[in-house]
């Protein structure tokens, strides 16, 4: 899994400068539905990952893991090179971190 993960990143990180790549994920996220910390830990679950080698391969620790899916930090707030680890992790679209529409 951590290959194809490496892979998918480099891809992304490469295709884009990083003005391009925040432009692009501001235009994701607006207007768009976000995941629930539920949602977000039955994910995690089902790709086979603990809390621990989840945060290991993003960079955070397993104290962020649990807080992300219990709501004590929301998912649309965490940095948007999180959210793109997460999302290339996950196998799941990067809109699913955004804030929902007001």
């Amino acid at each position: 899994v951590i290959p194809d993960y490496n892979t998918r990143l480099q891809r992304i990180f490469a295709e884009y400068s990083t003005d391009d790549l925040l432009k692009e994920a501001i235009q994701i996220f607006r207007g768009r539905d976000r995941m629930t910390g539920q949602e977000f830990k039955a994910l995690r679950k089902a790709a086979g990952y603990t809390q621990q080698a989840l945060g290991d391969m993003i960079g955070t620790s397993r104290r962020n893991i649990a807080k992300y899916e219990s709501g004590d930090i929301n998912l649309s707030q965490i940095e948007v090179k999180t959210a793109i680890k997460l999302a290339a992790i996950l196998n799941i679209p990067i809109e699913k971190f955004a804030e929902s529409a007001p």
